[in-house]
């Protein structure tokens, strides 16, 4: 039996890129794993998917809109209803909107606000309870960015609510670690994902992703699949000493002086 079964995985964003990815490799390992979805279609359609990738029936997709406390709490208690625990909390769901301080409107910084950052606390805020419950502690992985290190132009509210990820990863990991809830979060560059690639279309497409790519060091962008590995490695008994780290996986894009941020 490997560390990773009879345990009980949310990850929120979990349907696409990074998240769906995860999905996957938490499935495989034998943990059972809640989809979170803003979409009902697409959660349960997420859900069917990994079941047949992966041969474990232990999967739900649950819509919720992680910015609602209501839905946020609802959702947790259908997933201990459904699997009895929590043990790890992926937090995955991010969304953008283009614009500096004066062309963004407000609204829109509301809602990448929310979504990116508030939804973060309220899962969280929902989740510990139920790992302290269970005696046995647990893993909180947030899903930051390389831009809350460094910024592109025209996503103010994107780079503000990742910058806030790592200062509420590192209050969490103080504040739980005495009940071995150990919080960290992972900043990936630039990822090869559904919606790289729909951003990719805004510009040349095929070439915009190679010049994109051959900004990092390594001379390509990433795969989710390489985050995944990370952020299912935070959750292992192997990382039992790594609590409120902020750590990049970004094919040493950061290491560059300056730093260049796609566009």
């Amino acid at each position: 039996m490997s560390s990773y079964e009879n345990k009980v995985a949310i990850v929120t964003g979990g349907s696409s890129g990074i998240g769906k990815e995860t999905v996957r490799k938490f499935a495989e390992k034998g943990t059972s794993v809640a989809i979170v979805d803003n979409n009902h279609d697409t959660a349960n359609k997420t859900a069917e998917e990994m079941i047949k990738k992966t041969g474990n029936h232990n999967i739900i997709g649950i819509q919720t809109d992680v910015s609602k406390s209501l839905e946020v709490e609802r959702m947790v208690n259908q997933v201990t209803q459904s699997f009895n625990r929590i043990d790890y909390l992926i937090n995955s769901a991010a969304i953008r909107a283009s614009g500096n301080a004066i062309t963004l409107d407000e609204e829109a910084w509301d809602n990448v606000i929310n979504v990116n950052l508030k939804g973060m606390f309220l899962t969280s805020k929902y989740c510990l309870p139920k790992m302290i419950e269970s005696g046995e502690g647990g893993a909180i992985v947030h899903i930051s960015s390389v831009q809350s290190f460094a910024s592109q132009k025209n996503v103010v509210a994107y780079t503000t609510s990742k910058g806030g990820i790592n200062a509420l990863t590192r209050a969490m990991a103080v504040d739980h670690a005495a009940e071995n809830i150990r919080i960290n979060a992972v900043c990936p560059g630039t990822i090869f994902t559904p919606s790289l690639i729909k951003s990719a279309d805004r510009f040349e497409g095929e070439k915009t992703l190679k010049e994109w790519g051959e900004s990092h060091p390594l001379g390509r962008l990433g795969e989710s699949n390489e985050v995944a590995d990370f952020i299912v490695y935070l959750c292992s008994n192997n990382a039992s000493f790594m609590t409120g780290g902020v750590y990049t996986v970004d094919g040493g894009l950061l290491a560059k002086l300056p730093v260049e941020l796609p566009e």
